[in-house]
């Protein structure tokens, strides 16, 4: 059985197709996107060949999970991305007179899975997975699963909807397997944000923060100086734990964040392919004071809810 297009939108959020995509031929469920703006989406719209899918549905396979969910309530509450993604699916629904229907997976991996089974079955079971990059892109990129998203006509990477950056990363030669935007409920929850308590600031004497950004000072090395100032074992037996006072509260994902934001990258995009950048000297001292900062007795890191990053691999 000929496949549907399937796409798989991962977190960043990455779209990509799979299956036996015939070159050149419209596939009206790949233009499901949420608006930048009212006229851009108006212009949109009218673009695409209004095809009517009655006998069909869009089948959407996608990994939720409480701390990252990629699915909207199903109605109206009241949050602002929450319904705009509601009303998205419900004008979608109406103009190829189709239901959105979704399959939630728990996991990332039995969502991987599932995907590889369908595409080496050529099964008519999904066309658009939302997933993430990892466990998606990296466990069925290389199998020859996707589609190369270049070829599908209603799907206009270019516009402002889609990320440049990723396309301009994900592009080999001249052909785009994975794409990144709002399409999915993850891309606009995934940005990381670093508060500060001004109260313990204050309290501690600790330099100005703010002022410390403006001027350029503010370092990974001044962050875990005052991490340690402000922690405390407030019961004094001489555990950290969680009955006592941190200098920083983080989740072991958070360091992939703290690594790009020291100006660091992963790996480079050359002709022949990608140089992988987190073995030379610079990226390795990066890591080994990520290391030292996120598994210090003042921070508590976890990567489970009950587990330091200290006691975790």
């Amino acid at each position: 059985m000929k496949l549907r297009t399937m796409a798989l939108l991962a977190l960043l959020i990455v779209c990509t197709a799979c299956g036996n995509q015939e070159e050149g031929v419209t596939q009206p469920t790949e233009t499901v996107t949420d608006a930048v703006s009212e006229t851009a989406v108006a212009s949109y719209l009218d673009e695409i060949p209004i095809t009517d899918l009655s006998a069909q549905s869009i089948r959407i396979a996608v990994n939720s999970q409480d701390d990252r969910p990629n699915l909207h309530t199903g109605e109206e509450t009241g949050e602002v991305i929450n319904d705009a993604m509601v009303n998205r699916d419900r004008t979608v629904s109406e103009m190829f007179q189709t239901p959105i229907v979704y399959t939630a997976f728990d996991s990332r991996s039995q969502l991987s899975d599932e995907i590889n089974k369908v595409v080496r079955a050529g099964d008519d079971v999904y066309d658009f997975v939302i997933g993430p990059p990892g466990d998606c892109i990296g466990n069925l990129a290389q199998n020859g699963s996707f589609v190369d998203l270049m070829t599908l006509q209603a799907l206009k990477t270019e516009n402002e909807w889609w990320s440049q950056s990723m396309n301009t990363s994900m592009m080999h030669e001249g052909k785009l397997y994975a794409a990144a935007g709002p399409i999915a409920l993850c891309y606009l929850y995934s940005p990381y944000a670093f508060f500060v308590n001004l109260t313990m600031n204050t309290r501690y004497k600790l330099a100005d923060p703010y002022q410390l950004v403006t001027s350029g000072t503010w370092t990974i090395d001044v962050m875990a100086d005052m991490m340690k100032e402000a922690a405390a074992d407030l019961n004094n037996d001489g555990i950290m734990d969680d009955a006592d006072q941190f200098g920083l509260t983080t989740t072991a994902e958070a360091g992939k964040a703290f690594y790009l934001g020291c100006g660091a990258d992963m790996a480079l995009k050359t002709e022949s392919g990608a140089e992988l950048l987190m073995t030379d000297a610079a990226s390795v001292d990066i890591l080994d004071h990520l290391h030292e900062l996120m598994t210090h007795p003042s921070s508590f890191c976890t990567d489970k809810d009950d587990e330091k990053a200290g006691d975790t691999n």
